[in-house]
């Protein structure tokens, strides 16, 4: 799901503009709950985010082959998609532990810092109407959002994960 902006989208959403602020990767709490229960409460979350990324629209197209004159669509529609994801990744630090992946989850999370951080990079190259820029930072978010959603699956999370 953290990949979310079609074929971008793989977005990113899930879920990051024009907060320049990244969760720490491993913010969460010191409590522990069962694993099922972690995994329940964060797919929540992931859900809630996914509504809202569905809710911005389609993307403006692929944003491999953008043109200069789509990138005040790309700057909006990011702008909207890293807000999302830039909400949802504090929700998500602040769960407690896992009772077991402790590790995982917590790469879970700096992996989702990673694409809001790629989402944000977008979303400026595509704001100062840089398309080379904005290129190498599509092709860089859509790695690191496969890279996220292959371990939140992994560790079992169907919500986040599964765009």
């Amino acid at each position: 799901r953290l990949a979310m902006l079609g074929s971008f989208a793989i977005v990113l959403l899930a879920g990051c503009g024009s907060s320049t602020a990244t969760p720490a990767a491993t913010s969460a709490p010191a409590a522990t709950i069962a694993k099922a229960d972690y995994i329940t409460k964060a797919d929540a979350i992931c859900t809630d985010g996914n509504t809202q990324v569905t809710a911005l629209g389609a993307a403006p197209g692929d944003p491999t082959t953008a043109t200069a004159d789509q990138l005040p669509a790309w700057a909006t529609y990011l702008h909207g998609a890293d807000t999302i994801l830039a909400t949802e990744a504090p929700k998500l630090a602040a769960l407690p532990n896992p009772d077991q992946g402790q590790a995982q989850s917590d790469a879970i999370l700096g992996d989702l810092a990673k694409v809001i951080t790629d989402g944000q990079a977008a979303e400026t190259a595509a704001q100062a109407g840089d398309l080379a820029t904005f290129k190498t930072a599509v092709a860089t978010f859509a790695t690191d959002s496969v890279a996220a959603n292959t371990a939140a699956t992994a560790f079992g999370l169907t919500a986040c994960g599964a765009k």
